[in-house]
Parts: C-alpha cells; structure tokens; sequence
C-alpha cells in the first residue's frame, strides 16, 4: 500500500509525456491561406510549412467538396471556389504521411462576385393604404392584393382593394402572435409570426386556418419559388422549407461582394430573384435566389413625400410583384400610400423587370 502514491505518479508521468508526444507528432505543418476573405470565383491559395518532415499528400475539404494533391516542394496549393457557396466556409485539411495523419481547420469567408448596380425607379402609380396597417407582409395573386400586419393586439390577414385603398376581408390573429410574412401557393396562405416559432395555413378564398406549422428561427419575411416557402429571420440568411413536411430543404446565404447583408425583411419572389426589404433602411436588394448574391440596391430614401408623414409612420416593409402589370407594389408600416413602380437600370436607362 505504501507503494501505491509512488507508482500513481509515475503513471501520471507517463501518460503527460504520451500525450505531449503525440501532440508533437500532430503538430508538424502550419497551414495559412491567402485570403481570410475572397472573391467567389477566385483560387484559393494554401500555403503549407513543414515542421518536420515532408508528408505524401493532402485533402482540403470545403463545402463538402474535396480536393487532393500530392506533395510538392514549392508546398503551395490552388482551391477552387467557383463551385462553393457564399458565407463562412471550415476548410478541414488533412495532411497524410507514411504512418499517420494531420487534421487542421481554418476558417474562410466567401463574398459575392458581383459589385451590385444601383437602378432606378419610375412612379407608376400611388393608391391610399390603411394607416393601421403595420406591414409585414404583401402578396399579389392576379389583382387581388393580400396583407399580413404585425403588433400584438393588431396583427392581421387581410385582403385589399388596393385601388380603393379599402379591406374586403379580415381576420385577425390571437393577441399573443406577432404577424409577420405571407406568401400564397397553390390557392393556400402561408402567414408566419415573429418569435412564437409558429406560422399559420389558410384557405386563400374562405381564410378559414386549416393548419399550422413551425420553425426553428424568428419569423421576418416569406414568399415561394413555385416549389419552396422561402423565410428570412433577420439574419442574411434564407430559408428553404418544403411546405408539405416543412423541413429544411436549404440555408442560403445572402452577400454582397464586401460582406453578408443582414436584416433581411418582408421578401417577393420574382422570375429567380428574391426583392428584400433591408430592415430599419429605406433600400430594397434584389438577390439572385440561386446563390445568394445581391444584384442591385434600390434606393427609396425619397419616394414617400414628408407631407404623408405622421406620428406613428415607420420603416419601408412591404414588396408585392404584380405579373400582369410587371411592377413592383411597395409601402411602409403604417404608411398612408401604397405605390406601382418600375425599376429603371441607370446604366442602360432599360426596365429591369
């Protein structure tokens, strides 16, 4: 029993001087990168120095994609990035040898490669809108115009005779949900709620709430693709959810070519495109629903003249494609107008939609 102290140290000694020799071997190359951010599209340069001893080959795996090379003496090697998305991206390298194998991750960020246009817009047309209505969410079918408002106490779903600027039909959502987006597919209203993880399902022609669902994020915008319902939570991310089983289809990540673009709002789906309204500003992006990069910024800094404005006015939120018309349908939380207008491309002074 004497023994038993003496011969614990020795084991501790041990298993020390194991795990720092394996630290050692593990430890052998230092892997830098040359960009800590970079241009969608742009090679990716790893850099590699041996400790050491030269190893056999190597892997980079990013976005589930791997690349192999053999070593060479210069230690310098090209990653692709064109087939990868935007966004943060771990690059897990694993380094082989002839008896064993070295881990590392590093950490990248991918931006767009488009420098973003900044279009113009032409005043189609303004009709009066309910100045209760805290906007959330607007959507056309043919020429009848849904909304959905928030507030709790306020909320609602309604549907509008926008060239009267009266509602037809409404109900309103129990008190303690926050409405927020809408989106209609296939003659059915989808309509999210801000922080209660609970989106609700209507009947578009009766609104009669045949469903409910849930998700995992805030609630912001909603609009579909023909297939997906496509949902923002403020983030610069967009979330693709089947609206049979509502699971995750996708997580797209929204850039410009410096950095992500947060704050994501109300949202309209448009022939690939996804219109946001960037919240607490007065811009709309426009951002390719394929990949995530934003083609333009639509500036409405001056489009609601301040005699309109009053006490309770808030942001711009609200985007609605009008497919006969092939215009835009935009307005504010508790804005008094409702406007059509066409997006002009300055540089070629064309319609863009």
């Amino acid at each position: 029993m004497s023994n038993s102290p003496f011969i614990l140290l020795i084991y501790t000694i041990l298993i020390v001087t194991s795990c720092n020799s394996f630290n050692k071997k593990t430890q052998q190359v230092s892997i830098t990168f040359s960009h800590s951010t970079i241009t969608h599209g742009t090679p990716l340069t790893a850099i590699i120095s041996n400790k050491e001893k030269a190893f056999d080959s190597l892997t980079f795996l990013i976005d589930y994609k791997t690349f192999s090379f053999q070593y060479t003496p210069t230690n310098t090697y090209q990653i692709p990035t064109q087939f990868a998305t935007l966004g943060q991206k771990d690059i897990i390298t694993t380094v082989y040898y002839s008896t064993e194998t070295e881990i590392k991750t590093n950490t990248i960020t991918i931006v767009s490669d488009i420098t973003p246009r900044y279009p113009t817009y032409t005043i189609l047309n303004s009709y009066n809108h309910a100045i209760d209505a805290y906007t959330q969410g607007l959507e056309f079918t043919g020429d009848s115009l849904y909304e959905s408002t928030g507030i709790k106490g306020e909320s609602s779903l309604r549907l509008i005779n926008y060239k009267k600027g009266s509602i037809l039909k409404k109900i309103d959502l129990q008190p303690e949900y926050f409405g927020e987006g809408i989106t209609i597919l296939h003659d059915i209203i989808y309509q999210i709620t801000w922080q209660s993880q609970t989106g609700f399902i209507y009947d578009k022609y009766s609104f009669r709430q045949i469903g409910t669902f849930n998700y995992n994020t805030e609630g912001w915008g909603l609009c579909n693709d023909g297939t997906n319902l496509i949902m923002s939570d403020g983030s610069e991310f967009l979330y693709f959810y089947n609206p049979e089983t509502f699971t995750l289809v996708k997580k797209l990540a929204v850039y410009d070519n410096a950095a992500p673009v947060k704050q994501l709002n109300e949202l309209e789906y448009v022939n690939g495109f996804i219109y946001a309204n960037i919240y607490t500003t007065n811009f709309i992006v426009k951002i390719d629903a394929s990949n995530g990069k934003v083609i333009e910024r639509i500036n409405l800094s001056n489009i609601l003249d301040k005699a309109y404005m009053h006490e309770n006015i808030d942001v711009l939120n609200g985007i609605a494609w009008h497919a006969k018309n092939k215009s835009l349908f935009v307005t504010g939380k508790r804005w008094p107008i409702l406007f059509e207008i066409q997006i002009v491309d300055s540089t070629s002074a064309s319609k863009t939609l």
